[in-house]
């Protein structure tokens, strides 16, 4: 089934994302002061979310379709279809989000 490959695809970008947000927490410059120091820590994390706003908009989508089909209509299912056809998720801020 394809959300299988969805989950798996958002599981993945998760697992790499944090713990390379976490490396940089755990193993800070510190021959810096300051904000240099945390740097690449807040940069990985501004990064991490960005990057995993399409997949996660992907993968809620996958499963409202499939609550759907199994058991019909659900005001959760459009209250997070709501949310992800927003316009700041649309096609181009999501290209935008993750070309920055």
């Amino acid at each position: 089934m394809l959300i299988y490959s969805y989950v798996f695809t958002f599981a993945a970008l998760m697992a790499i994302m944090t713990n390379v947000c976490q490396y940089f927490y755990l193993h800070p410059q510190l021959h810096y002061e300051g904000f240099r120091r945390l740097a690449p820590f807040v940069l990985m994390t501004g990064a991490t979310v960005l990057l995993l706003m399409s997949p996660l908009k992907n993968l809620a989508i996958n499963v409202c379709l499939a609550s759907f089909r199994e058991h019909g209509f659900d005001p959760t299912i459009g209250h997070v279809l709501d949310i992800a056809y927003k316009p700041m998720f649309g096609e181009r801020p999501m290209q935008a989000y993750t070309s920055l």
